[in-house]
């Protein structure tokens, strides 16, 4: 296994354990939103210079379940099968949108979230500054 192999895996496995469902949809904009803060879109600077550093800074911050069982089909048939494409910037942005063409840096369940928690107070609450992109599987992608 090379370097970028085991960085792949580790993204991953670091996917899934930060996102709250299989829903392959979620997954995959879980993916992007992690990948926007490696590769900076234009106007942008990258928050972590590598994959490794970002996915260990998200299993720090985000609440986590197990790491997937290899027989799952959605971490199979979806992370897997699309890790390397989205790693390598040839699978698009699904939190992309026209008006916001960046995509979406932070997500979350919003109804977990505390009132008095800094990503309602930073985030959800700054709507201005931090739209809600959309929703996918469980979780609330923003801006």
């Amino acid at each position: 296994m090379n370097p970028v192999d085991y960085e792949c895996a580790f993204f991953a496995q670091t996917v899934w354990c930060v996102s709250c469902t299989s829903d392959q949809n979620e997954l995959i904009a879980v993916a992007t939103t992690i990948r926007n803060h490696v590769i900076p879109r234009i106007g942008q600077i990258a928050t972590y210079p590598s994959f490794a550093e970002a996915c260990e800074a998200f299993l720090k911050i985000c609440p986590t379940r197990p790491r997937p069982p290899l027989t799952d089909p959605a971490f199979v048939n979806t992370l897997l099968f699309n890790i390397a494409d989205i790693y390598n910037c040839e699978y698009p942005d699904v939190t992309s949108t026209h008006d916001h063409p960046n995509g979406a840096r932070y997500f979350a369940r919003v109804a977990n979230i505390a009132e008095d928690d800094w990503f309602r107070l930073e985030i959800i609450n700054k709507q201005e500054q931090h739209p809600l992109l959309g929703t996918w599987g469980a979780l609330q992608f923003f801006a």
